[in-house]
């Protein structure tokens, strides 16, 4: 009986022996580890240099106004460059899309992301309005002005002279001087006397 509780003593101090070498080897690991890790979170807290790179640019982003129902171009004038000067406009994209049919003012935003995965947005203003309404248009009304009267001078018919028909000079018919018959000295047969009961005288005297 005495032998049985030597061996088995001896056999608990083997086993205690043994569970104390294991505990202890595993502390030694546990503090190695722990200092290593302490080391690389000593070298990982040191400052790194990093590379900052610059957002893309939008210009030409400004308010915005219409009248209700009327649609219009956001993005006319707007242009977007990345840092190293790449054009990004075809890249622009503007949320939420613009409700017309609403009277009021509205956000708009416009975003843009580079080839680095950097991204800018900016926002405006959309303002719809009612539409103007033109009122009616009245006629002017024109003040009636009496004419100032007019002395009509009567005109007189023109007097046309009778015109008068051409006097044509009766054509004379040429004077032919009568041919007086040479006088004869002769007397006269029958021995003729004038009324005072005279014999003719010739122009020649006898």
């Amino acid at each position: 009986m005495n032998m049985d509780k030597k061996k088995k003593i001896i056999i608990v101090i083997l086993i205690v022996c043994m569970v104390v070498a294991i505990v202890g080897a595993c502390s030694y690991k546990l503090l190695h580890t722990g200092s290593k890790l302490e080391q690389t979170t000593q070298i990982s807290e040191e400052p790194s240099t990093k590379v900052v790179i610059a957002p893309p640019t939008i210009t030409g982003v400004q308010t915005l106004s219409t009248e209700k129902n009327i649609v219009i171009d956001v993005m006319q004038g707007i242009t977007a460059k990345s840092a190293d000067g790449v054009v990004l406009t075809n890249n622009i994209k503007v949320y939420p899309t613009p409700d017309y049919s609403a009277v009021g003012s509205q956000t708009l935003n416009y975003t843009v992301t580079d080839l680095n995965g950097v991204s800018t947005i900016l926002s405006t203003t959309l303002q719809i309005t009612e539409p103007e309404t033109e009122a009616p248009t009245e006629a002017p009304t024109q003040a009636y002005v009496q004419p100032a009267p007019v002395n009509v001078v009567p005109t007189e018919a023109p007097t046309v002279a009778p015109t008068e028909a051409p006097t044509t000079a009766p054509t004379q018919a040429p004077s032919v001087a009568p041919t007086q018959a040479p006088a004869s000295s002769s007397i006269p047969i029958g021995g003729g006397r004038d009324k005072n009961n005279q014999p003719p005288t010739s122009g020649y005297g006898i």
